[in-house]
């Protein structure tokens, strides 16, 4: 069984320039803007997560920038009946109770919010944050970082696990657990210090309770995917296993920064990379990876789509999703327009980033169908949708870092994807 700890040699990266290769415009598809940030009192700028969404359709998640004090702010946006979309800042961070949220937020049945924030906090190593619902909703730090044994700056959210407990990383190189306690504190515990290199990556959790996640680093420097399994009896040490490190050639490499893996039915892994692949650019891939039969046994690691810089993008964002016919959706950061070069400084880096399909081959088997279903152009429409999608009453919902105004600061939009 092998470990990340003392991981070998790391290498530093090197911003990798893709060959651009010649392609036709993406089509065109009706994407709906339902906010553009930076106009309002007090409003947040630059959108730093994915979205979720409550029964009544409201959409809510977090800015990196912006809000009363220019810390951060968490939102909500609310549908109304003549179709418009109404803004509500939720909560604007002022520091020592944490600054700069970032990744998706998590509501539970009370539909009290929980997150985190990369920077504030007393030692400013970031927080977990639980809102209440109220007027106004009322923040609490569940745990603030010290930025020694328990990391620190937390970057992608956190994920539940049994009633009253969630788990994360952090940019210390930490996967943890934050637990409710019967006199109202909550306790963070150190599951695994892994030894990241740059920005740890966020975590999935199966049925029984194991954790999954992916690294850059590794000992080929291009990244791995790890599990972390519980112990049998509830109190000793987690076991660490590597399933997967990418060589950064034909199989990919520098699995995303700012998403998780997802998991089908069957217990199978999908997620993305930053660069590699088959096509000439190297411009990153969408991967699979399969859990071995009976359990035991190294997992299979199949490349379900290179991307080529072209119509279809490259440099992918976020966290895939599946849709009912077991599609997968997801986004580019670059890409998709070959008459934009505005979104990178790199000029040969064309276009502003795009939101796929995936769509399986009949029968399971030969290549699967990419469809560009919308090429950013950081105008009206918005730029670098640098988190993943939700897929919410058969519409696609997602935010982009920049764009939707002169100011530049950032979108949330809609996307059918039956327009097509």
């Amino acid at each position: 069984m092998r470990s990340l700890k003392n991981p070998g040699l790391y290498t530093v990266f090197a911003f990798v320039v893709c060959l651009v290769v010649a392609f036709n415009p993406a089509t065109a598809q009706t994407e709906s803007i339902l906010h553009v940030f930076g106009k309002g009192t007090n409003d947040g700028i630059n959108p730093q997560g994915s979205l979720i969404a409550d029964s009544d359709g409201a959409l809510y998640g977090v800015t990196n920038g912006g809000g009363k004090y220019n810390r951060g702010s968490v939102f909500k946006l609310s549908p109304s009946p003549s179709g418009t979309w109404g803004q509500n800042i939720l909560y604007s961070f002022s520091g020592a109770d944490g600054s700069n949220p970032s990744g998706p937020l998590y509501m539970d049945p009370s539909h009290n919010l929980y997150g985190t924030t990369i920077f504030g906090g007393s030692a400013n190593n970031g927080v977990v944050f639980e809102l209440t619902p109220g007027k106004p909703w009322k923040e609490k730090v569940i745990h603030d970082f010290s930025g020694t044994s328990d990391g620190g700056g937390p970057a992608t959210g956190v994920i539940p696990g049994n009633k009253g407990t969630f788990y994360g990383t952090t940019f210390g190189g930490t996967v943890f657990r934050v637990s409710a306690q019967p006199d109202g504190t909550w306790k963070e515990t150190v599951l695994q210090s892994l030894n990241f290199l740059f920005i740890p990556l966020g975590l999935v959790r199966n049925s029984a309770g194991s954790l999954y996640g992916m690294t850059e680093g590794g000992s080929f420097g291009n990244g791995a995917v790890y599990e972390l399994s519980p112990p049998s009896d509830g109190k000793g040490a987690w076991t660490e296993n590597i399933l997967y490190e990418f060589k950064g050639g034909s199989d990919g490499g520098w699995p995303v920064n700012n998403g998780s893996l997802i998991l089908d039915n069957t217990g199978s892994l999908y997620g993305l990379t930053r660069v590699g692949g088959g096509g000439s650019c190297g411009c990153g891939t969408v991967f699979k990876l399969s859990r071995p039969a009976g359990g035991t046994g190294p997992w299979t690691k199949t490349t379900l789509y290179s991307f080529t810089a072209g119509s279809d993008g490259f440099d992918s964002s976020g966290s895939l999703l599946f849709d009912s016919t077991g599609a997968l959706y997801g986004t580019t950061q670059y890409g998709g327009d070959d008459n934009l070069n505005g979104c990178s400084s790199n000029k040969l880096i064309l276009g502003c980033g795009t939101v796929f399909k995936l769509t399986p081959p009949p029968g399971g088997t030969g290549p699967w169908t990419e469809s560009t279903l919308h090429a950013f152009e950081l105008g009206n429409d918005g730029g670098l949708p640098q988190w993943g999608l939700l897929l919410n009453n058969g519409n696609l919902y997602g935010v982009t870092y920049l764009g939707g105004s002169a100011d530049n600061l950032g979108t949330v939009f809609e996307i059918n994807p039956e327009s097509r």
